[in-house]
């Protein structure tokens, strides 16, 4: 074989490793990336999501599907454990008498309108927190579901409120999306700003309203409270009336037609982007 022939092998050799190398290199990197990434045990820290089961009105058990807790407050005192970094608790169809504070990430998921809460829902520590597939009955004392925190996440999802005092709903801060609400009979308990409404909105929450049914609440449908709040509405319904399709553009708010602003709060129909 010629000079010429083994010098033209070397250089397609010496090729083919200049262009292997940086994707080797690339491969090891990525290798030791995720080999490296710290877990959440390693971490000290997130914990692991955990379900736990309740039937209000049976035995009390340890919160397994087979033998459920006998109250929600049973499921969010075992989610209070440090592992625990997000809690779904599934209800039965019950009647849960018992007022619930939220202290973490927690999905509520019922069963339907015969999953009842008799009592307020009441969240300050500015997690996550989803009701859905269930009714809350007030207590005559209290909203039904009260947040406060800039950054509380709120779902309301297939809900049925009724008999509130103060309000059905309110959100100060954070965001609130609820789909398939209903809210009845909400009755003030002071003279308050709002108190009496369904549905109270201050502290520069943002709420996605849709399909959302108001009925026989004592002062107003919807109150939206303050320049930097907002709420978007598709296919709202006060007392019978539609009064803000899914279609984009501006609802008028007047006490008259169960949706109210006051100091700046905005109201839009379709979702605000």
């Amino acid at each position: 074989m010629s000079l010429k022939i083994r010098l033209l092998q070397l250089l397609l050799l010496v090729l083919v490793l200049v262009v292997q190398l940086p994707a080797m290199h690339v491969q090891l990197a990525d290798a030791s990336f995720f080999a490296n990434e710290p877990t959440a045990e390693a971490s000290g820290g997130q914990g692991a999501p955990e379900t736990y089961w309740v039937d209000c009105d049976g035995y009390c058990g340890d919160g397994s599907q087979d033998h459920p807790f006998c109250s929600v407050s049973d499921a969010l005192n075992a989610a209070d454990d440090p592992s625990v970094s997000r809690a779904t608790i599934r209800v039965n169809n019950s009647w849960c008498a018992e007022d619930l504070s939220i202290r973490k990430s927690t999905d509520i998921i019922g069963q339907g309108s015969l999953t009842t809460i008799e009592g307020t829902v009441t969240n300050n520590s500015g997690a996550a927190l989803r009701l859905a597939n269930l009714a809350i009955y007030g207590d005559g004392t209290d909203p039904a579901v009260s947040v406060d925190g800039a950054n509380a996440r709120t779902i309301l999802d297939s809900v049925t409120i009724e008999s509130a005092t103060g309000y059905g709903v309110r959100q100060n801060g954070g965001s609130l999306n609820a789909s398939g609400l209903l809210v009845v009979s909400t009755t003030p308990h002071s003279s308050d700003d709002g108190n009496g409404a369904a549905i109270y909105l201050e502290g520069g929450a943002r709420a996605r309203l849709e399909e959302i049914q108001l009925y026989d609440n004592d002062v107003t449908g919807l109150l939206v409270s303050g320049n930097t709040t907002w709420a978007s509405l598709g296919d709202v319904v006060v007392d019978g009336k539609v009064r803000a399709l899914g279609a984009p553009g501006f609802v008028a708010s007047t006490s008259s037609s169960g949706l109210e602003t006051r100091d700046g709060g905005l109201l839009t129909a379709g979702w605000r982007r």
